[in-house]
């Protein structure tokens, strides 16, 4: 029986999807559409997985023209959104729009504190798709596949029952290149992130990949170890221990999944830094936020005033 509730969420959302893009045309951004509007009504059937906001790629420099264009529709900034200074750390941003659904723009595929992802090399090899029919971009199916894994890894191997379906999905119906997933994984510090989304979609969905594909991304012993300690990939969600908290989560999987462990401290101690700071400018920007507004005086110009406010 197909799930009509998740049909009409999927379309109205791949609609709100269509009219961001949009304004971004317009503005003359570049964009690409990720995680769910990019594989709902064309990888994956309308009411095969449930989709829950709009994600979108944009080049970092962009992201100004990108907040001007998305408040020109309505939207505004989540409530939820990190302080001033934090923002700098992160490489997404949301909003809300009108109707309520939220959009998140990404100037990072994933956390580029963990990955070396190449934004540029996406946009190079991005592919065109129909979204509400109209022509958008995607990641193309190599760049697909390597996001679901490093998105995966990112939510702990908890959070994400959908990764080994979409990997599937991806697969069967893109045939990307073995070559250049390998390849490119290793160039953006992701094998072992891969390595864990295939064989969890090997064993879930019976997804075929080679098997010089799985020796090649292997992880070290030791890793592999320490890693079937706290995720069990016969599992839906392979992630041994329900009532970790999520910092908990991430203390243990991030430095395992992660090609390159160092950036673990790295990105604590910046965290800590800015944090701080932030904190510290939390009572001038307050101060500043209160203080009254007077309009501006009307323009003179000969005789004739023009007054902007009418």
């Amino acid at each position: 029986m197909r799930d009509y509730r998740r049909i009409s969420s999927n379309v109205l959302l791949r609609e709100e999807a269509r009219r961001a893009v949009e304004a971004l045309d317009r503005a003359g951004v570049p964009v690409l559409v990720l995680k769910g509007c990019a594989l709902v009504g064309d990888i994956l059937d309308m009411d095969e997985r449930p989709a829950s906001d709009v994600d979108l790629l944009v080049r970092r420099r962009d992201w100004r023209a990108l907040d001007s264009a998305l408040k020109r529709l309505g939207a505004v900034p989540h409530a939820h959104a990190p302080r001033v200074l934090k923002q700098r750390l992160y490489h997404a941003r949301s909003y809300v729009t009108p109707r309520g659904r939220v959009v998140d723009a990404h100037v990072a595929l994933a956390d580029p504190w963990r990955w070396r992802v190449d934004v540029e090399g996406c946009f190079r090899r991005a592919a065109p798709f129909s979204l509400a029919g109209r022509r958008a971009y995607r990641l193309c199916a190599e760049d697909l596949l390597l996001h679901l894994a490093m998105n995966q890894a990112k939510d702990d191997y908890y959070v994400d029952r959908k990764a080994a379906r979409d990997a599937e999905a991806v697969v069967e119906t893109l045939a990307p290149s073995w070559e250049d997933i390998v390849s490119r994984a290793r160039s953006w510090g992701a094998t072992v992130a891969l390595y864990l989304t295939l064989e969890h979609a090997r064993r879930r969905r019976t997804v075929p990949v080679p098997g010089w594909v799985m020796d090649a991304l292997l992880p070290a012993p030791w890793r592999l170890r320490s890693l079937q300690a706290i995720v069990d990939l016969d599992r839906p969600r392979p992630y041994r221990f329900e009532r970790h908290p999520r910092r908990l989560r991430q203390l243990l999987v991030a430095p395992l999944s992660t090609d390159d462990p160092s950036f673990f401290p790295r990105r604590a101690s910046a965290h800590l830094v800015v944090g701080a700071v932030d904190r510290l400018l939390e009572p001038a920007k307050l101060a500043i936020s209160t203080l009254p507004r007077y309009p501006r005086a009307p323009e003179v110009t000969g005789t004739r005033t023009t007054d902007p406010n009418t």
